[in-house]
């Protein structure tokens, strides 16, 4: 058996899959998933919005204290 996954923003009724041609003439089991959150749309309701790498630099703050252990509080918390 073969498979393929195919991760494909659906834009119309028409799909195109990728295939090898060793699995032209075969059976075929096809299904489709579909993700029933919400995807964020770019202005024009076209594609999924993609974010940019980078687009909140300066946004962003790290605190100096970063790498120092957690205070028993929090860790309590977090291993619930």
């Amino acid at each position: 058996m073969n498979w393929i996954r195919v991760n494909k923003y659906l834009d119309s009724e028409n799909i195109n899959i990728p295939f090898k041609s060793n699995m032209v003439g075969k059976q075929a089991e096809i299904i489709i998933l579909i993700k029933d959150y919400p995807t964020r749309k770019s202005e024009n309701n076209e594609k999924p919005f993609v974010r940019q790498p980078g687009s909140a630099k300066g946004m962003i703050t790290v605190t100096d204290n970063l790498q120092e252990p957690l205070g028993e509080t929090v860790l309590k918390e977090f291993y619930k």
